[in-house]
Order: C-alpha cells, then sequence, then structure tokens
C-alpha cells in the first residue's frame, strides 16, 4: 500500500493518507513492516467502511541507518484463518482518499 524509507534526514513516515484502503479489504489484517529485518512495529484489521484500525498518524523513526518500511494489506480467507495470512511484497497507492470510505 506505501513505502518509505526512514533514516535520520528523514525520519517521520506520514501515514494519514493510507487511514483508509476501501471497503473491498473490510476484514483484511494490515501491518507496517520494516522489510530488510522484518520487523513488524504496527498491525490490525480494516474494517467494514475500509479504515486501518489501530494505524497511527506516523512512525517515527530513531535510527540512523535507512529503515525500508512498507504499509502492507494481507490476504485472509476463510480458509486461511487458522493458517495465518498471505502477505504482499508491497501494494500499490490506496483506493480511497481520507473520508471517502463512509
Amino acid at each position: 500500500m506505501a513505502r518509505y524509507t526512514t533514516n535520520n534526514a528523514n525520519p517521520i513516515f506520514d501515514l494519514t493518507p493510507y487511514k483508509c484502503a476501501g471497503k473491498e479489504y473490510a476484514g483484511q489484517p494490515w501491518r507496517l513492516i520494516e522489510v530488510g529485518y522484518v520487523a513488524t512495529y504496527a498491525s490490525g484489521i480494516i474494517d467494514s467502511y475500509g479504515y486501518l484500525l489501530g494505524l497511527q498518524n506516523q512512525f517515527r523513526s530513531s535510527y540512523f541507518y535507512n529503515g525500508y518500511m512498507e504499509l502492507q494489506i494481507g490476504c485472509k480467507s476463510a480458509a486461511e484463518s487458522t493458517t495465518g495470512s498471505q502477505w504482499p511484497v508491497a501494494r500499490t497507492a490506496p483506493t480511497c482518499a481520507i473520508g471517502s470510505c463512509l
């Protein structure tokens, strides 16, 4: 859904444009991950209106090296409910703007 490289010069990843993924993703998981170390910094579920529940407004890095951050939407079908989610390499831009999910 979104990618950003954090470091000492660019410590803040603004997540406000990505609060809404669209109703077609309702019930799917999301996560904020640093892909180099596969470290998850936040995660949640997309509600019935298409909003990423629990997504903070920004991610602030305190590290001096590059952090390759991605905001991802997973895919969880009924069959996968006990086996976990499938995660993409990356997603494209959000499918709706803030406030257009309702």
